[in-house]
């Protein structure tokens, strides 16, 4: 059978199509529910804890962690949910928050940001902050550049939920059930 050219360039753009879900389905997949996160790791010029010490994934294990991946701009569209978290006074033994702030994505220079976040560390010590200079973790876990990423890990370290879309108050009551739901089932993280 002798196709033509317009027959030729159906086929080309739905084989396209198809590759480029593929892709985009493949580029996603680096954070699965019930497996442990790829291992990074964060330090001198690359980022790391607020503290200048490194910082690495594997080290999210132990107790439940919740991390939150943001770029400047979108701290104070998680600051509520932080709040609602902080204000259920979890042990600092059985829940660790982590805010990893991605300073590639502002015009702000890295010293400035950092002074911030150190200031914030200091008046909050419930939380680790720790920056991602490089977006290593961006390109690593394949986060979302346009929203909140968070990612919930528990004490055996690997990841039980995973949101990085417009954080809602539906998201955010998600959130809240897990951290108690895992809580309960864990009743040694108490």
């Amino acid at each position: 059978m002798r196709m033509n050219k317009n027959h030729r360039s159906i086929i080309t753009i739905s084989r396209f199509i198809v590759l480029s879900l593929f892709a985009v389905v493949t580029l996603n997949a680096q954070i699965k529910i019930n497996k442990n996160l790829p291992d990074l790791v964060l330090r001198k010029d690359k980022g790391g804890n607020i503290n200048g010490n490194e910082w690495k994934s594997s080290d999210l294990k132990n107790k439940l962690n919740i991390v939150f991946y943001v770029a400047p701009n979108q701290q104070k569209d998680v600051e509520s949910l932080l709040n609602k978290i902080d204000s259920k006074a979890y042990s600092r033994k059985s829940v660790q928050v982590t805010m990893v702030i991605n300073t590639e994505a502002t015009w702000i220079p890295i010293g400035i940001i950092e002074g911030k976040v150190k200031g914030r560390a200091k008046e909050d010590a419930t939380k680790s902050y720790v920056l991602d200079n490089d977006e290593v973790l961006l390109k690593g876990w394949n986060l979302s550049e346009d929203n909140p990423n968070i990612i919930v890990v528990d004490a055996t370290g690997k990841v039980i939920s995973f949101f990085n879309e417009k954080l809602t108050d539906d998201i955010a009551n998600k959130l809240l059930s897990i951290i108690e739901k895992e809580i309960k089932k864990e009743g040694v993280l108490k």
